[in-house]
């Protein structure tokens, strides 16, 4: 093969792999975007999971706090400021 003949042949090809490199490039961009999201929600869903369990202790604590007041001072619902 001659020099032109190679040049030729090179700048055939070249456009390609780039194309092929492109097309390579979104398509890993776009799967690890995927993986990305996808490991966001399993966090975002333990993370509501949670933030729950923290909500019903805290509604445990209060009616505790609510029934020890109830017992101490009876009226102490009737004078809270609203």
């Amino acid at each position: 093969m001659n020099m032109g003949g190679l040049i030729g042949l090179v700048a055939t090809v070249t456009p390609f792999v780039f194309v092929l490199a492109i097309i390579y490039m979104g398509h890993r961009h776009a799967e690890r975007k995927r993986e990305l999201d996808l490991e966001r929600n399993k966090t975002d869903d333990r993370d509501y999971d949670d933030l729950a369990d923290i909500a019903q202790r805290m509604e445990r604590r209060i009616e505790a706090l609510e029934q020890l007041l109830d017992a101490e001072q009876p009226d102490w619902r009737a004078n809270r400021e609203h």
